[in-house]
């Protein structure tokens, strides 16, 4: 779910392709021809995400990360990214680009509030290759009430639960249509919460 929001977030002036491992082959070659780019995984995809970073590195490739595992182990990766974010990345993605583009970026980034889920913009589903999954992902609030011991949710997106309005929830529907998914899959922290 993240991979299309972080598209709907990035400026027109950029040339965004999603590539998604679980449903094609990184390569490698063709990664180290673009002007960065951005990984992301949760903790069961730590490793993969060390060997990928790796490779990348071994190609002088700039890297940036984010997401669940680096924001619980932000030194994870240690000298393997240029550039971390930790938590939510809509305000801190745009602004990323911004100072990349400028030749001032950070090495870390992080939101200093949770991110107003009414403001979201619609996810760029149609940069997916929507034949290769058998549905669509659908987030429609983040954040739990709970502290659940084996769960890193309240770390990433905190224990206030932020909604969608129903026209986001709805146009995010069509557009999921639009781009050929028929079945939606609600990815929320908590549902009964």
């Amino acid at each position: 779910a993240c991979l299309p929001l972080l598209a709907a977030l990035t400026p027109d002036e950029h040339t965004v392709t999603l590539l998604d491992e679980n449903v094609c082959e990184l390569d490698f070659q063709r990664l180290a021809k673009a002007d960065l780019v951005g990984l992301t995984g949760m903790s069961v995809q730590r490793f993969r995400m060390r060997e990928i970073l790796q490779k990348l590195r071994e190609l002088d490739v700039f890297t940036v990360v984010g997401g669940p595992w680096v924001t619980v182990r932000e030194d994870y990766f240690a000298d393997l990214t240029s550039v971390i974010f930790v938590g939510e990345a809509e305000v801190t993605w745009p602004q990323f680009l911004t100072d990349w583009k400028q030749g001032k970026q950070l090495a870390r980034y992080e939101q200093a509030e949770k991110t107003d889920m009414s403001q979201q913009p619609c996810p760029r589903f149609d940069l997916l290759d929507v034949s290769k999954y058998l549905f669509g992902s659908l987030q429609i609030s983040r954040g739990c009430p709970f502290q659940c011991e084996f769960c890193d949710i309240i770390v990433t997106f905190g224990r206030r639960p932020r909604l969608k309005t129903s026209s986001q929830v709805i146009a995010e529907l069509e557009a999921m249509r639009r781009a050929g998914m028929e079945i939606a899959f609600i990815v929320d922290d908590n549902l009964i919460g």
